[in-house]
């Protein structure tokens, strides 16, 4: 069987591109929870998570076309399996931190907001 280099450029965008648009949608459903916890434990506080996520989301809108420059330098300059491997790694990563926040915010969020007053 040969393995075409075309065949496996196809592939790893598919599944990069996969990979992207689900932290994309975990990051958009993590920060809308937070959203609702912190309006259910204090509206005001809530008010600045609302403007941070109009920003990531500004931010991300921003960066999108980036993405597939970027995606192309790095199959130029790296081999696909050094580059498979730790993209799925800073996921992974990016995914159990995302996660670690909003269950540290569920189960503490005045700490949360302690925080935001702090930064005001």
């Amino acid at each position: 069987m040969v393995i075409r280099p075309h065949s496996v450029v196809v592939v790893f965008k598919v599944v990069a591109h996969f990979m992207v648009a689900v932290l994309v949608i975990i990051l958009l459903a993590v920060v809308v929870v937070q959203i609702a916890v912190c309006f259910m434990v204090d509206p005001i506080a809530a008010y600045f998570r609302v403007e941070e996520f109009f920003l990531h989301l500004l931010l991300l809108f921003l960066a999108l076309p980036i993405f597939p420059t970027m995606l192309r330098l790095l199959l130029h300059l790296l081999d696909i399996v050094t580059l498979v491997l730790p993209l799925m790694v800073v996921t992974i990563v990016v995914i159990i931190v995302i996660l670690l926040k909003t269950i540290s915010s569920l189960l503490f969020p005045k700490a949360d907001i302690r925080f935001h007053n702090l930064m005001l």
